[in-house]
């Protein structure tokens, strides 16, 4: 039997579309060809996602743990340096899987657990996998890599979360490049962001704080940690929850304060609890945080998911049009298509090869009209060189004009000693003897 549609089925298999379309399209991330680079980075910024934001040590992972049920590392040296992707769905069975993806979306590991494994197995299975992304990388923040952690069972939420890197200000190279992660998340118009803050401190001086206020049109739901030692009776205390939550109720649909030490959600409210009545804006818990997350992820999936698809049976449109066109044409016609193409390309880069050329020639034409080759001259006397074209060597022959009235004659260089030449006459006139000679003027 068919089993009945509900909203919370149909937000589950919209779910399970945009992760596995997030997974498909991960291969093109930073692809060489930049048209799928961008035609990734396009489909991935409407696609709906809640992702965790803060500085670091402010509790995200705790707080994705009380939400999933999944203990996660909270060691800011590994879980701040790996994206993590914690997908949870309702369903009748208790599992989870850790699985590490690649540059191309490829399962790299993946391990499996069922109920009876303790918090510590799935755990030590995420940091397995955080730390097989690091292995190899010269940088600080992985970006090529993400873990995914897939959670059911009959009380979780049907939300995806993604857990980014914590701001922080160990180094100014890093801190510049956490905030550019994050800044490329939040601003895209499919995510809602999911902002933990340390709830007693104050607001205004917290680490990342000024950086999401810069960004006012982000959907977001505040979630505020270290809590439980705040004191009812403490007027800076009250200020302090007030300030905070005036800023909050500003930009927030919801401001939930949640302990990520507890166990369950007993545990929780009498720790907790004390904090309703000092503000009516705040809500106590995980179960409200994660019944808030779920609601709040189905009303965006109405408006988010005809976007994604859009935008997929565009590109997929296009894709079939050129391949029909393809098709329908013969191996000549592309072949034809293929040529035109490069005389297009030959055209357009023509002129501007001519005029290197005219220019190259233009001073090849400079440097021939102002270069004279003069000969070499001589009188009965002497062989003179009158320019620096020739370098005299022995053996080698050398035109010159030893009379004007007798022409064009040769000479051979027979030697040469310190800076003169000894030569001879290599052509004598019929019943002469070869006359020989030397010259120190000649420059060799």
């Amino acid at each position: 039997m068919a089993k009945p549609f509900s909203m919370e089925s149909a937000s589950a298999s919209m779910l399970d579309t945009i992760d596995e379309i997030r997974t498909t399209l991960g291969g093109l991330k930073g692809a060489s060809d930049q048209a799928d680079s961008d035609f990734y980075e396009e489909i991935l910024a409407v696609l709906p996602q809640f992702v965790a934001v803060g500085p670091q040590s402010a509790g995200k992972s705790s707080v994705i743990r009380r939400v999933s049920g999944v203990a996660l590392p909270e060691a800011s040296t590994l879980c701040t340096r790996v994206a993590t992707m914690v997908q949870m769905r309702r369903d009748a069975a208790h599992t989870v899987a850790v699985i590490l993806q690649g540059p191309n979306g490829e399962s790299i590991s993946q391990e499996a657990f069922h109920e009876d494994a303790g918090p510590d197995s799935v755990r030590d299975a995420v940091k397995r996998a955080q730390e097989k992304a690091l292995q190899g990388q010269d940088k600080q923040f992985v970006d090529n890599h993400t873990v995914l952690v897939k959670v059911r069972g009959p009380t979780k939420p049907n939300v995806t979360l993604v857990d980014l890197p914590g701001f922080h200000t160990a180094d100014d190279t890093d801190t510049k490049t956490v905030n550019a992660m994050v800044q490329r998340y939040v601003e895209m118009p499919g995510t809602l962001a999911l902002h933990v803050v340390k709830g007693d401190q104050d607001y205004g001086s917290l680490l990342g704080n000024d950086f999401l206020r810069g960004i006012q049109d982000v959907p977001r739901v505040t979630v505020l940690t270290h809590c439980d030692k705040l004191d009812t009776s403490s007027k800076d205390d009250v200020q302090r929850l007030t300030t905070t939550l005036n800023t909050t109720s500003e930009n927030s649909s919801l401001t939930v304060v949640v302990l990520g030490s507890a166990q369950e959600d007993k545990q929780e409210m009498e720790a907790l609890g004390h904090l309703a009545d000092m503000d009516p804006r705040l809500e106590i818990g995980a179960s409200a945080l994660s019944s808030h997350l779920e609601e709040r992820i189905r009303v965006h999936l109405e408006t988010q998911y005809p976007k994604a698809v859009e935008k997929l049976q565009a590109s997929l449109t296009e894709t079939i049009a050129r391949l029909d066109e393809v098709r329908e044409q013969s191996p000549a016609e592309v072949l034809y298509q293929m040529a035109r193409q490069i005389q297009n390309t030959y055209e357009h880069e023509k002129p501007k090869l001519m005029n290197d050329l005219r220019v190259v020639l233009a001073d090849m034409t400079q440097e021939i009209k102002n270069f004279e080759v003069k000969p070499l001259k001589g009188t009965k006397r002497h062989l003179r060189a009158v320019d620096n074209f020739d370098e005299c060597e022995p053996g080698q022959k050398l035109k010159y004009a030893i009379d004007p009235k007798t022409g064009w004659s040769s000479v051979v260089v027979t030697g040469i000693d310190e800076n003169r030449i000894l030569w001879r006459e290599a052509s004598p006139a019929v019943g002469t003897e070869p006359r020989t000679g030397s010259d120190n003027k000649l420059k060799f």
